[in-house]
């Protein structure tokens, strides 16, 4: 008996057929990257602004307002350097250019459901023509901005109504033309927000107490409360005894550190209040160089002067000599002395009140406030505007034989108690109230027994010549000198003492990060994750189709390279279209693809392929 024979018989191919899958992982993973890489910039983006942005805080108690560029409601300071933000902000437009694609493989879903719908149905009227394939294949592919240009000539030509193509199609395009729009309106919002966020300046406030800060100046009890006269302060001495009787300043360093503003610790300041000028005591800058806002009190003086020549009958007729002449004011009849003399004959004259009626001497009167003072003076040489006031006649000047003119000035003065605030350097606020007369008095007093400040009216009268339009200005410019003199002379003598109220300014730079522009990406990107979120859904519906992923990878360039040139490959199960090509002839021996004409009788041009194993 023979014996038997038996047929091996392969068992690789018994198993399940291979299918296409993974359409919940591609949906999946296309709307991870079309919302959470922007959802994560945006958010890191708003973080970081939230997170270190500065708000102006005013401490309690300082009521002052300041006005600053922070009070604009329109932007967000940020404590963090411009440039970290703005490379956050340009990933997300950078991002959003790579998002057409995406979006347009979610929404071949529904075309790939319709498709296979159809032809199941063998309705061939419904589904794609070779032109709409190609279109088709492009925005999946390819949706940029010429595959867009190309799907809106063939949605607005005739073409497009005569072949009718599905809906799918046309939303698919319409798909990648919105994700176009999107992504440019985050290019525009990530652009506007790079040219409109820069550094600047921004200033914060902090609670700064009165001990911290010793800006007010303060007189002792004696010398607003008794007569202060020459000859009283040798009994009861107020701030400025024993400089008087001594001839000397209380505390003369600072005093001529302030004469000739070089203090940092004080300083005569100058502010204009309703028309009236003040020269106050206070600190360089008030305050800014510290960086302090406050509140303080202090003393200031005002003087308002005009010339006297023309008053007292003084004119160049009745000038005897060269040297100068002794004159009699025929107004201020407590006036007299000489006139054009030596430029270092410098005279002041005291009085009682306006009328000039009759000499004031501190020695043992109490002073009125505001008081009176009569100077006179000789400035040379004559010229600039005095020159020409001498030329026009103007009777506020008299010119002198050798050249040079005189002048006398007649001045009220006033001591002011002041409260004021300085912000950033700036006077905001300036109350004063005339002191009374024992204030008045002791400054008066240190004045006129010191001298101290003689040289300086001399220099501010010689400027008032060089300068001045009319004897009006000179007197002016003159006053104002006066009245910076009698608080140079006190200025060592008053005492420091806390603020009655302040802050302190801290500025530092910060980014300015207006909100329209940041708003603006904000809502863009809100828009193109919301059209995400919109494609995501769509493509899971289409996912209760049996096989919706077969049809959707065959919606490829690769499938149809497939189907044209490995037929046999391309119509057996497979798990990816890869597999098409990956599986088959050994290497060396896959075909070989060329394009060339048919022939020159028929003409033409078509695909050329070598297949080596036939």
């Amino acid at each position: 008996m023979a014996p038997p024979v038996y047929a091996t018989v392969s068992t690789n191919n018994l198993g399940p057929p291979q299918r296409i899958t993974g359409k919940y992982a591609n949906i999946f993973l296309g709307f991870l990257i079309l919302t959470l890489p922007l959802a994560a910039l945006v958010a890191a983006l708003l973080v970081l602004i939230y997170h270190y942005r500065v708000e102006q805080i005013t401490p309690s108690g300082f009521s002052v307002a300041s006005v600053t560029p922070q009070d604009e409601h329109g932007a967000l300071y940020v404590d963090i350097n411009p440039t970290i933000l703005m490379k956050v902000a340009s990933l997300s437009s950078t991002i959003a250019g790579f998002l057409t694609t995406v979006a347009a493989g979610l929404a071949a879903y529904p075309l790939a459901s319709a498709v296979l719908v159809k032809t199941r149905a063998e309705n061939p009227d419904a589904l794609l023509s070779p032109f709409h394939y190609y279109l088709a294949l492009d925005l999946i592919e390819n949706a940029g901005y010429f595959t867009v240009w190309r799907w809106l000539k063939f949605r607005f030509s005739k073409s497009q109504k005569q072949t009718n193509p599905p809906p799918q199609l046309i939303s698919l395009g319409r798909i990648a033309c919105v994700t176009l729009v999107f992504g440019a309106l985050i290019f525009v919002g990530d652009t506007w927000l790079h040219f409109t966020t820069d550094p600047t300046e921004f200033t914060q406030f902090g609670s700064l107490g009165s001990d911290a800060a010793a800006y007010s100046m303060i007189l002792n009890s004696n010398c607003t409360s008794q007569d202060n006269t020459y000859n009283e302060q040798n009994d009861r001495p107020c701030s400025f005894s024993p400089s008087i009787r001594g001839g000397y300043f209380l505390n003369p360093i600072t005093t001529l550190e302030v004469f000739n503003n070089i203090s940092t610790t004080r300083s005569v300041n100058v502010v204009s209040v309703a028309d009236v000028t003040h020269a106050f005591l206070g600190i360089p800058n008030n305050g800014q160089d510290q960086g302090h806002d406050f509140t303080a009190t202090t003393f200031s003086v005002s003087t308002q002067c005009q010339s006297a020549t023309a008053a007292c009958d003084v004119s160049r007729d009745n000038i005897t000599s060269g040297a100068g002449s002794v004159f009699h004011c025929a107004k201020y009849t407590a006036w007299w002395g000489l006139v054009n003399g030596p430029r270092t004959d410098f005279s002041k004259h005291y009085f009682t009140d306006a009328s000039g009626t009759q000499n004031a001497s501190s020695l043992e009167d109490t002073i009125s406030n505001p008081f009176y003072v009569g100077f006179g003076g000789f400035t040379d040489p004559s010229s600039a505007a005095a020159l020409e006031l001498i030329q026009r006649n103007d009777p506020g000047v008299i010119a002198q034989e050798f050249g040079g003119v005189g002048y006398l000035f007649f001045c009220n003065t006033t001591v002011y108690d002041v409260s004021y605030t300085a912000v950033n350097g700036s006077v905001t606020a300036f109350t004063a109230t005339p002191s009374n007369s024992s204030v008045s008095t002791a400054l008066m007093a240190a004045e006129s027994n010191l001298d101290s400040g003689d040289l300086q009216l001399r220099d501010a009268a010689d400027l008032g010549a060089l300068l001045a339009n009319d004897t009006q200005d000179m007197a002016n410019t003159f006053a104002l000198a006066y009245s910076r003199v009698l608080m140079s002379t006190v200025s060592g003598a008053l005492q420091t003492s806390p603020i009655l109220n302040g802050r302190q300014r801290i500025t530092k730079i910060v980014a300015r990060v207006p909100v329209t522009p940041l708003y603006f990406l904000v809502a863009s990107v809100a828009l193109m994750i919301g059209l995400g979120v919109y494609l995501t859904i769509t493509a899971l519906v289409t996912t209760r189709i049996k096989d919706i992923e077969e049809v959707r990878a065959r919606l490829s360039m690769k499938q149809l390279v497939a189907d044209r040139m490995e037929p046999e490959a391309a119509r057996i199960p497979i798990k990816s279209i890869d597999d098409i090509f990956t599986v088959g002839a050994p290497a060396g021996l896959t075909k070989r693809i060329g394009i060339g004409k048919r022939n020159s009788s028929v003409g033409g041009w078509e695909f050329k392929v070598w297949d080596p194993l036939k």
